[in-house]
């Protein structure tokens, strides 16, 4: 698949999975996110910090578990340095501010030596739980979001981590599915998680989103990997599926 054009690239690398995340079957899929390579960052990458922000989990023990499984998982892939927030209170802002994308260890002059170490930059992973608590949580430090992506931090997102970024979002909670703006970090207006066939939330759907929308199917222990260069990659166990509407 290949993205529609140069408007609709994001700045760093996101990856939307479908859900059942952090088992196995996930494993290349998230250590592809998690080594960052490129020019100056050595001929096997470097492994990113990740940041894992469990926000659509229950402020409490649901954040912590998933804070800590996510923790032992990227540890097992060859993460260095984990990081899990609870919080997303004002320091949660500041962590935003503080994350960067990979560094070549130069000062950008061409050829030029190094003048630090490189750095594989930051991964930011939005495990899944309640759309409803992690974008009530999120939406308040969209720019800040928006921002860290501009200086080519990774995001991935599952499940309700992949619902929220994009431009719509169903809110299911209640009984009664909820169709609302979502943050709108991607270029993609909806995806539907879980995905095994059929067309789910995207009947919910249909009456808000623009004409030939980007809805991708994200079966789970799978996703969609949005490079930066424009390209869109199939990743995990299986392929997704891009809907025409």
């Amino acid at each position: 698949m290949t993205a529609p054009g140069p408007a609709d690239r994001t700045p760093g690398d996101v990856c939307l999975q479908g859900g059942a995340e952090l088992r196995p079957g996930c494993e290349a899929m998230d250590a592809a996110m998690l080594w960052a390579h490129g020019p100056g960052l050595g001929p096997e990458g470097l492994a990113r910090r990740v940041v894992v922000v469990p926000f659509a989990g229950r402020p409490g023990r649901e954040r912590a578990v998933a804070g800590a499984n996510a923790d032992g998982w990227y540890r097992r892939l060859g993460a260095r340095e984990v990081d899990v927030v609870l919080d997303e209170g004002p320091g949660f802002g500041d962590l935003l501010a503080r994350l960067t994308g990979p560094d070549d260890g130069t000062d950008g002059t061409p050829g030029g030596p190094p003048v630090r170490p490189p750095r594989g930059g930051d991964l930011l992973v939005l495990p899944g739980g309640s759309p409803s608590r992690l974008l009530g949580a999120l939406a308040p430090h969209r720019d800040a979001l928006a921002a860290a992506l501009g200086r080519g931090v990774a995001v991935s997102g599952a499940s309700a981590g992949a619902m929220v970024l994009c431009r719509w979002t169903v809110l299911p909670e209640g009984g009664r599915p909820r169709v609302v703006d979502g943050l709108g970090l991607v270029p993609v207006d909806l995806v539907l998680v879980h995905f095994s066939g059929g067309s789910g939330w995207l009947d919910v759907a249909r009456g808000v989103l623009p004409p030939d929308p980007v809805v991708l199917g994200l079966p789970e222990r799978s996703g969609a990997v949005l490079r930066a260069d424009g390209r869109v990659e199939a990743a995990g166990v299986e392929s997704f599926t891009r809907f025409t509407v």
